[in-house]
């Protein structure tokens, strides 16, 4: 079984400079081998020095496991804009891949509608309530719901998912999509069921 869980260091970094509300986090994952947890890898987070939004049930790190082992971990972790988005990576045994960007940062060329929408502006609105998905091979997929901001096109959160090649897949190093699924009349999926 795989366990991933965050751990506040410090919850107040107003004095540092960082956003209102921001808190200083780890993102851990453990491993059972039927008699123990053990830690699984270095922390998860791509930059814990990086000031994290509150803790809340809509931004909590999840994790998936496939029939080897493997897994998938992905959580909310601000960017260098200190825009929340998604990352994630594989788990290997006791290893962790590089983070991997999941939630877009601009509205997707994938994403089918008026050419003023497709590729557009910057989403600046927080990405969260995450849901991880794992099948053989390491090939997984990450649901999340990216919300609106002052500058978006849309006025409502919108469901995405971005999908992960299988390990063997010369592609496995890089989320396909996101594909938009909330089911608007701009909304795609990817080719083939996860």
């Amino acid at each position: 079984a795989l366990l991933t869980y965050r751990v506040t260091t410090n919850r107040n970094l107003a004095a540092q400079g960082a956003p209102p509300g921001s808190v200083a986090q780890e993102i851990r994952l453990a491993r059972y081998d039927g008699s123990y947890w053990t830690p699984a890898g270095p922390l998860v987070n791509r930059n814990p020095s990086q000031p994290m939004p509150a803790p809340t049930p809509d931004n909590g790190p999840k994790v998936a496991i496939d029939d080897t082992g493997n897994g998938l971990v992905a959580w909310q972790e601000r960017d260098d804009e200190l825009i929340p988005r998604v990352y994630a990576r594989r788990v290997f045994s006791a290893t962790t891949t590089v983070p991997l960007l999941v939630s877009p940062t601009l509205w997707p060329l994938a994403v089918k509608g008026p050419p003023e929408v497709a590729g557009g502006p910057a989403l600046k609105g927080s990405a969260d309530a995450i849901s991880v998905s794992l099948r053989g091979l390491s090939e997984g997929a990450v649901a999340f719901r990216q919300q609106p901001s002052a500058s978006s096109l849309f006025s409502t959160a919108r469901i995405f998912v971005g999908v992960l090649p299988a390990s063997t897949s010369q592609n496995a190093g890089a989320f396909v999509g996101p594909y938009l699924v909330d089911g608007g009349t701009d909304a795609t999926g990817p080719e083939g069921n996860l």
